[in-house]
C-alpha cells in the first residue's frame, strides 16, 4: 500500500516534493474523515421527506413540519396528522 502511494506521489509530483504531496494527501484524508464523521454524528437531524402542515391545519401548526413543537408553555405538544393538529 505504501509503495502505491509512493508511486502516485512520483507520478503526480511534477513540481511538488513527496513530503508536500503526502502532507496534502493526509489533510485531504482528514477532511474526508471529518465529513463522514459529521454525517454520522448529525445525520438524524437532516431527514428528508417531512410533510409540512397545510393552511387548513390548526393555527399553531399551519406551515410547520409534522412533529414540530406547538401549543403554549402551559400545554406544549407537537403537530401531527393532515390537516395537522397540536397534540
Amino acid at each position: 500500500m505504501f509503495e502505491k502511494v509512493n508511486q502516485m506521489a512520483e507520478q503526480m509530483a511534477t513540481s511538488v516534493s513527496r513530503r508536500q504531496f503526502l502532507g496534502r494527501l493526509g489533510r485531504g484524508a482528514l477532511v474526508a474523515a471529518g465529513v463522514v464523521g459529521g454525517f454520522l454524528a448529525f445525520g438524524s437531524e437532516a431527514q428528508a421527506g417531512k410533510r409540512v402542515c397545510g393552511a387548513d391545519s390548526v393555527a399553531y401548526c399551519a406551515g410547520r413540519v409534522v412533529g414540530a413543537p406547538c401549543g403554549s408553555p402551559r400545554r406544549p405538544g407537537h403537530c401531527v396528522g393532515n390537516p395537522c393538529k397540536c397534540v
